[in-house]
């Protein structure tokens, strides 16, 4: 079985770095007409990622039966740094020959070996519903929770959710609060959850522009990205055991 995508450099490495935030060695692709899939844990089972770039994601994309493809995050970033962010890059993975082979339109390329996927286990994506549900710019959350993060007062984040805003607040006798202004149309009560704060580094680090997040009490945090080609899903479990912060 063979299988051609073409994307900018850009782009696939947009794809890699998500897929490498849980610091692994190896991202296991699920790949069908429906496009290409990365689901992953952290080794902690704290954090869940789903991304799925849509074939309309890749200047060309050709699968014609469902595969798994496992890669070595290190060595197929070691051969895109070949390539310049706009280059347009050949990727053609063959399951007959275990390869996956890169190559760009002027020619430089290599040919990597693939990792067999049977002691992988690809996780099922949660089923849950929020009551509250914002829509907020990513780039804000990251540096408020970066700048909470060097204050060094506590390892979480308190999110108590109201109809037009998100309170964050962090550590007890010495606290810091921001609050992110966020209209909330369909919820008009209050609900509250801690989350660990460098798990909310990690996932908001890796997004760009507006995400809706949704929040309960004392349940999974959800972050969700969603444009024309690709939907990006975070899954972040709450720490019910904070009070000792």
């Amino acid at each position: 079985m063979t299988m051609i995508m073409k994307t900018t450099t850009r782009k696939w490495n947009d794809l890699l770095n998500l897929g490498k935030q849980f610091q692994k060695e190896t991202l296991l692709f699920e790949a069908d007409e429906n496009g290409l899939s990365d689901k992953d844990v952290d080794a902690e089972h704290v954090a869940m990622l789903h991304v799925l770039a849509k074939p309309s994601y890749f200047d060309t994309y050709e699968c014609t039966e469902p595969m798994k493809i496992c890669i070595n995050i290190a060595k197929v970033q070691n051969v895109m740094r070949m390539f310049t962010p706009s280059q347009s890059i050949r990727w053609e993975i063959s399951l007959n020959f275990n390869k996956l082979m890169i190559s760009s339109n002027i020619g430089i390329g290599a040919n990597l070996n693939l990792i067999e996927t049977s002691g992988h286990n690809i996780p099922k994506t949660p089923e849950m519903t929020h009551r509250a549900k914002y829509e907020v710019d990513s780039k804000t959350l990251y540096k408020t929770f970066n700048s909470i993060d060097k204050l060094d007062i506590s390892e979480s984040i308190k999110f108590t959710g109201y109809e037009n805003s998100i309170l964050l607040h962090s550590g007890d006798e010495e606290c810091i609060e921001h609050v992110i202004n966020s209209a909330n149309e369909s919820f008009n009560e209050e609900v509250s959850s801690i989350f660990p704060t460098h798990f909310l580094m990690k996932i908001f680090k890796q997004l760009k522009g507006l995400v809706e997040i949704d929040i309960d009490d004392d349940y999974p945090l959800m972050v969700m990205q969603e444009t024309d080609d690709l939907i990006i899903k975070e899954w972040l479990a709450p720490r019910i055991d904070c009070g000792s912060d």
